[in-house]
């Protein structure tokens, strides 16, 4: 008898995920399996498909030797809306590939890749980075695997367990960053708990989901509503999660999500606060968690991607490849993916080849530096301003409605609520967001129904004492106001003093005096404040005028660059307002 290939799709697919004995035998043949990773476990794909069925079918081929026992299987799913075949897990699977038992590896990819063009002859799949030791030889032997199947190359950054001694030296060369952090509060490095994992996570994954917006203008969990429970269902029901973090006191500074399986440790999110950034918490983070792996003897596994971090972190590399299935040429011409990249390579070819033809075939292979400006970035020329010196005095709100605890610190999570207007994406936001931090400041918003209606950036006077703000034009040690954000439908006047008052409340509290001195851009929508002509400073002391025609969200800010060639620093202003 020989062996039989099996399609199931929809609801056979949920009967087989359902049946006790396929469940074990998968289980089994994962074990065996030597290329395969926790993305072909059964616990993994399982949970996906339950909390993606609104979403996704799921797409399933086997192989039954003659005992009609499993012997090969690879996981698919086809989106519900737009019909894309993808590996189950979609851009949640980092490794994309089939188990086979022994008997059964020369011929098992081959038969399902057949079985699957004659079920999807218009789809093309791509299973992304087929782990080391994946057998790709089968696909070179057929005249139609030959003609349906391409692989690229590519490869996985690792720490292996044999590297402590340059783990040690590269948190020796990070000591002075560490200290810093300790100089901030007790800084402790831990594994989180299973039952601690729903907590932590709501805490961290906006650290994640903020940088993601401002590198890649991406944004996993907004994007993707079953993300989380995803996650959380996946914590709770299996032990393919390991979360840790890096914290000061009670604040995560840094974390790291990744999935284990075979003595791997795969990264699958990591993330920081900006507000620490200086101090680099993500790679003391991500070094601590390679020295406690060692004792593990586990490899920790970078993942591919050729981010410039995971670069200077590896001490090894593996090759991976992507496969790529065009079962008829229709499905290839149809491809959009594979249409925007030739329209994508062609169109630079030609660029480079009429500015300079020497360089059109080497940069026509090049990637993206990820260490390069972003396009958005703002420029470091611009218009010097200077600040005028207001004060801010404690108040009681004029609305007994408002409440002073809506307003919060540095709270990362808030500014993700931005709404995006026609002139200003989440992502331009998120980046002006990143600069003012960068530059010292401190965030205080509001929110209200899940939607960011003001936010003020502020940096403290300890840190203007510095040299870089010398010209800011008030008396050194005088905290400046850098920008300030305010929903179109709310009024700015009273945005703008809610947020001045918290900080003021916070900081006189502390001080013990009962009014501060900030410094107000002359520039843009600041011109526009102003004090009392009689000097009595009535309250609020900052206010500002009503002004006409403002119909759209604002975002004012000024940036502090290096000035001229004496070393001394001065302030500029770039205007990112959309009115």
């Amino acid at each position: 008898m020989k062996r039989t290939t099996v399609f199931s799709s929809g609801k056979s697919a949920f009967d087989l995920l359902s049946d006790p004995t396929f469940l074990q035998e998968w289980s089994d043949l994962y074990e065996g399996c030597s290329w395969g990773t926790v993305y072909q476990s059964r616990d993994f794909v399982k949970i996906w498909y339950e909390t993606y069925r609104e979403q996704f079918v799921p797409v399933i081929l086997t192989m039954l030797d003659p005992k009609s026992r499993l012997c090969g299987i690879l996981t698919l799913a086809s989106n519900r809306s737009t019909g894309r075949l993808v590996y189950a897990g979609d851009v949640l699977s980092e490794y994309q590939v089939w188990l086979a038992r022994n008997d059964a590896e020369e011929v098992f990819i081959s038969e399902a890749l057949e079985l699957l063009g004659r079920e999807f002859p218009r789809q093309v799949l791509r299973l992304k980075f087929l782990p080391p030791g994946t057998p790709v030889g089968p696909l070179q032997k057929t005249t139609w695997t030959r003609n349906t199947c391409f692989l690229t190359p590519s490869s996985r950054p690792l720490i292996g367990p044999s590297d402590e001694h340059r783990v040690d030296q590269s948190l020796k060369s990070k000591k002075v960053k560490l200290n810093r952090l300790k100089r901030l509060g007790t800084v402790s490095f831990k594994k989180v708990a299973r039952d601690d994992f729903p907590e932590v996570l709501e805490r961290a994954w906006p650290l994640f989901e903020f940088r993601q917006i401002e590198q890649f203008n991406s944004s996993p969990f907004f994007s993707d509503s079953q993300l989380k429970p995803f996650l959380l269902s996946l914590a709770k029901h299996s032990d393919v999660l390991h979360m840790t973090v890096l914290q000061v006191d009670e604040v995560i500074v840094a974390w790291l999500l990744g999935t284990q399986s075979n003595g791997f440790l795969h990264l699958v999110a990591t993330g920081y606060s900006p507000f620490h950034a200086r101090h680099s918490p993500a790679m003391l983070h991500m070094l601590m968690l390679a020295k406690s792996l060692f004792q593990e003897q586990r490899v920790f596994d970078l993942t591919p991607g050729g981010d410039k971090y995971k670069d200077q972190l590896a001490t090894d590399y593996e090759k991976t490849y992507t496969l790529h299935f065009f079962p008829r040429l229709r499905a290839a011409i149809e491809d959009q993916q594979t249409r925007e990249l030739a329209n994508k390579a062609l169109k630079k070819i030609i660029r480079v080849a009429v500015r300079n033809p020497a360089l059109a075939l080497r940069t026509s292979f090049l990637g993206r530096r990820r260490d390069r400006q972003f396009p958005n970035s703002p420029s470091t020329n611009g218009p010097q301003i200077s600040f005028r010196l207001h004060k801010v005095g404690r108040v009681q709100p004029e609305d007994q409605n408002e409440r002073s605890d809506e307003v919060e610190k540095n709270k990362v999570i808030d500014l993700l609520h931005y709404e995006p207007t026609p002139g200003k994406t989440r992502r331009d936001f998120v980046n002006d967001a990143w600069r003012f931090i960068e530059q010292g400041a401190d965030v205080y918003t509001l929110v209200r129904n899940a939607h960011l209606i003001a936010s003020c950036w502020i940096v403290s006077g300890e840190k203007t004492a510095s040299a870089e703000y010398a010209r800011s034009g008030v008396p050194a040690e005088t905290a400046l106001l850098l920008g300030f954000y305010a929903h179109a439908s709310a009024d700015e006047s009273k945005m703008l003093n809610r947020l001045l008052q918290k900080w003021a409340s916070d900081t006189a509290s502390a001080a013990e005096i009962a009014e501060l001195n900030i410094g107000v851009p002359e520039t843009g929508i600041f011109q526009t404040i102003g004090v009392p002509d009689d000097g009595t400073h009535k309250i609020p002391f900052i206010a500002l005028n009503k002004r006409e025609g403002i119909a759209e969200n604002r975002l004012e800010h000024p940036s502090v660059v290096s000035g001229g060639g004496d070393g001394a620093e001065t302030v500029h202003c770039r205007s990112a307002s959309t009115a």
